[in-house]
């Protein structure tokens, strides 16, 4: 039987990974503990900000879906905005390590899928 990949699975495991990796990084350097916790904590929000906004669509009617989509699209694109200005602006993150925790959540979907594909032999 074969693990579903749902937005449920990929938060549980973005968020494991982002503390994992969080509290590995932070023993080596607290800067990019700190980074790779608060990127991945924003990217982690703006999944969850998407998964929401997605159910949101489907149960508009079509005249109003457009419009609640680019909305959402625009409230996610400030969350990351605002990840990567103060990542730039602050002494305490490391623009490099917020930027790559941004992407954990698109990341562990590719890793899923392919676990899950490994598991089923195809």
């Amino acid at each position: 039987m074969t693990f579903p990949v749902n937005e449920h699975t990929v938060l549980r495991a973005s968020a494991v990974v982002v503390t994992l990796a969080s509290l590995a990084l932070s023993f080596w350097k607290l800067a990019a503990g700190l980074s790779c916790f608060f990127g991945g904590a924003i990217g982690v929000l703006a999944f969850r900000h998407l998964t929401l906004d997605a159910d949101k669509i489907l149960r508009c009617p079509p005249g109003t879906a457009q419009r609640v989509a680019r909305r959402g699209y625009f409230k996610r694109l400030l969350l990351y905005a605002a990840a990567i200005t103060i990542s730039l602006q602050s002494e305490r993150f490391s623009f490099g390590w917020v930027f790559i925790s941004l992407l954990i959540p698109k990341l562990m979907i590719y890793v899923l899928f392919l676990l899950r594909r490994i598991q089923r032999g195809s």
